[in-house]
Parts: structure tokens; sequence; C-alpha cells
């Protein structure tokens, strides 16, 4: 299995010069290769990776989330079956949705001979000044897919910036993993993180000493059906199984129609898409524990699965 490490970040973020010192560590042995995905028609972050010798792949001509979507996939196979890396990377482009590109690790013909690693999302803490980044649906969806964010020019933040970096990560759910600032480097213990976080309830929750916590996570071939989702979800904030219901539910679920995200409490469920990939994940903050103890709560909502 050829392990895969996916970066993403805005235009400018470090990314191109992160994967470039990452090859550092590759055993002179080995075969390691990049897919990029350019923006524009000028392959720029393409030639300065083929440059450093690095075997590359580019799909120009748009981003990964709309009409590169196949070539990502086609670039995927060709550079899997010809080139045959013992590791690779893909660096999507600032503006691409990064859930399209590991939707696309998990297809048929790529998925089989794959092991994806954390996401890794590369971030200028000083565009964080601009509320129009905080808002921008690439920016959310990059960061809601990453594992790990890595902040980059460390040395020309401020402690303004550091602090709204830090703040922001520190408050995510699902949790990230620990913030990391660089001025370029690749860390190799990033190589082979893998994907997904512990669970960690909620900031802001309303959790209290009256208030019982409990989760679990399943891993990220589980596939639940929606509709028997749903309803084992409805079933479980009311009265029944947990005696008074839920005070709050968090959740992230791979469906057979797609990743989706809840929120809600005993009175109002919400469902919306997300951009998480790692896992599928329940946290659960109720007023009352079941009698029976959780792993009947777990049971209930594991008959909704299709597979995994």
């Amino acid at each position: 299995m050829t392990p895969v490490t996916v970066l993403t970040g805005f235009l400018g973020a470090g990314k191109t010069t992160l994967v470039r010192d990452a090859f550092r560590f590759r055993p002179d042995p080995e075969r390691w290769a990049v897919v990029v995905n350019e923006r524009g028609t000028v392959g720029i972050d393409g030639a300065l990776l083929a440059g450093a010798g690095v075997t590359v792949r580019e799909v120009a001509g748009g981003c990964v989330c709309c009409t590169a979507g196949v070539e990502l996939r086609a670039a995927l196979v060709s550079i899997l079956r010809q080139v045959r890396p013992d590791r690779l990377f893909i660096e999507p482009s600032g503006v691409a949705r990064p859930e399209a590109v590991l939707d696309a690790l998990r297809a048929s013909g790529v998925r089989e001979v794959v092991a994806p690693r954390s996401t890794l999302c590369a971030l200028d803490a000083r565009r964080l000044a601009d509320p129009r980044i905080l808002r921008s649906d690439a920016f959310l969806a990059q960061f809601a897919a990453a594992d790990r964010v890595v902040g980059t020019h460390a040395a020309a933040q401020t402690a303004d910036s550091r602090r709204a970096l830090a703040s922001l990560v520190s408050s995510a759910w699902p949790p990230k993993r620990e913030l990391a600032w660089t001025d370029g480097a690749f860390d190799e213990l990033w190589l082979d993180e893998t994907p997904g976080t512990g669970l960690r309830f909620s900031p802001g929750s309303g959790g209290g000493e009256d208030l019982h916590e409990a989760g679990t996570i399943w891993g990220v071939d589980a596939i639940f059906d929606t509709a028997a989702l749903e309803g084992a979800v409805q079933a479980l904030v009311q009265p029944g199984l947990l005696p008074e219901g839920v005070a709050r539910i968090k959740g992230l679920f791979r469906t057979n129609r797609g990743w989706r995200q809840l929120d809600g409490t005993s009175i109002e469920l919400r469902w919306t898409p997300t951009g998480w990939r790692s896992d599928s994940r329940v946290e659960i903050l109720a007023p009352v524990e079941p009698p029976s103890g959780w792993a009947l709560i777990w049971t209930a909502l594991q008959a909704a699965l299709v597979s995994g």
C-alpha cells in the first residue's frame, strides 16, 4: 500500500515549499511522487517540484472540486500504475475542496493500493485578520478536512495572529492534532500520522457536573444507511434508551448518501454535508446515563451500518 499525504491550503500558504522539504526524508532506494492540482494554465508548482527531481503529475485547468475531478482520478491511477511510488503527496490548488481529493482516494481502482495519512492544512495565520477568510467556503472545507493544521511563515507572525490560529484550532470539532508552526520545514512525524483524532467533547457544549458525556468512533470504512441512521438517532434522543433523552448530540457519519454532520438536541436535529473524511463518530451529552450502559447506545446506532 502506498502512503498518501494530502496537503491543502490557500494560495501562498507555502504548500509547495513543505512538499519539497519533505523529500529530504526519502530513503535512496524509494520512489516518491506528487500529484499537483494547478489552478492556472501554467504549472508553476509542478515546475518547481519537477526541478527538485520529484516525479510529478499535474491536473491543470481547474480545481479538483469541479472540472478536474475526473482528471485527478486518472492522474492517481496513472502515477500509481506507471511510477509505482513508495510514497505519494497530493497538493490541491488553493481554491480546491479537499473532500473531493479524499473521496478520489477511496474510489475503485485507487483505494485498493493506497493508505491515506493525516490530511494537512497549511495556513498563514495573518490571513485570519481578513473576516472574509472565515466565511470562505474553500477555507472552511480545507479546515474541516484537516487532521492537522500547520501554521506557516512562522517568523512573520505576530502575537495576535498566533493567538488567532491557536484559538481556531483549539476550538475545532472534531479536534485537530496539536497546532504546528514552521517556516517551511516539513516534520518527518507527519509522514505517517494516521487520519482521525481522539474524542473530545465539543467546546461550548454546555456540559457540566449534571451532564454525562460519552462517545465512540467507527473506522472510515464504516458506511451507514441514511434512513436507518436518521431513525436510530431520532429514537435515541427521545426518552427511552436514555431515560431523559439528550442535552446535545454531535456526530459525523459516512453514509450511503455521502458524509453528513449531525448537530442537535432532543428538540431539534440538524443534518448537513461535511468535509470531514477521517472517520465516523458521535458524542453525546445526556442528563442521565443509560441504565444498561453506553454500549447499548452504540449498538443501536451500529444497527444502521450497511458495511464496515
